[in-house]
Order: structure tokens, then C-alpha cells, then sequence
């Protein structure tokens, strides 16, 4: 399962770079951004049950034609609250993604978040 630093909404690269412009925002080691390869319909992510806090958070794909990070996932349903306070709000996020290879990030879009040094717990599936 890789793991990622989470992006603060406000650090996303502006549109007409290219997704490696993300890696500057790396730390602790872990990568700011996840290539998902072809063949996989979704990703999940969550937080170590361990950790504290609670934020909006939302998965980010990379649209190479627009050359812009976006949200992925139904209108409405993103960015989703994750608090670590409660059982519900540990459950891991799943977004369907399109069959093909991607790049794509976590994004704290709202409030204070999980302990910004711990990375994101990320899980690309087939269903």
C-alpha cells in the first residue's frame, strides 16, 4: 500500500504544470502523488486508526488535457469528513476512478486535518 503526503488545497500547483510539479510537496519521505496503473476502478484511502483530528478531505486526478489537478469522485460526494473521533469517520474513502492510468493525490480541502506529518494510507482496487 503506498503511502502519501497529503496536500493542503492551497498547495496544489496552478493549472498548466505538469503532475511532477507535485513532488516539491513531498515530505517525511513519503510521495505527493500516486500513479495508478491500468486496470484498476477505484481508490481507497484512510489514516492509521491511531491518529487524531478530523478534516474534509478529497482524492485529486490530474486532467492532462486541462493540465489541472481535479476532484475525482461524484458530484457532491467530495471532498468527505474524516474524523478520527469517531468509528464512521475512520472508514477509508473509496472513489471510483476511470479504468485507465492516472496520477492522482489527497487533498485537505476543509478544516484542521489528521496529523499533517503521518501520510495517507492510499489502495488502488478492481470491483
Amino acid at each position: 500500500m503506498p503511502l502519501l503526503t497529503q496536500i493542503a488545497l492551497a498547495d496544489l500547483p496552478a493549472p498548466g504544470l505538469p503532475p511532477s510539479a507535485l513532488d516539491a510537496l513531498a515530505r517525511n519521505g513519503f510521495a505527493a502523488r500516486y500513479s495508478k496503473a491500468n486496470g484498476y476502478t477505484c481508490i481507497e484511502f484512510g489514516f492509521r486508526s491511531d491518529l487524531t483530528g478530523s478534516g474534509d478531505y478529497a482524492l485529486y486526478r490530474y486532467w492532462p488535457d486541462d493540465k489541472d489537478w481535479k476532484p475525482e469522485g461524484p458530484r457532491g460526494a467530495t471532498p468527505t469528513t474524516i474524523d478520527m473521533g469517531t468509528v464512521a469517520g475512520q472508514v477509508p474513502v473509496r472513489v471510483s476512478t476511470l479504468q485507465v492510468a492516472g496520477e492522482f493525490c489527497v487533498v485537505l480541502c476543509a478544516g484542521i486535518g489528521i496529523d499533517d506529518d503521518e501520510p495517507v494510507v492510499l489502495e488502488a482496487q478492481i470491483r
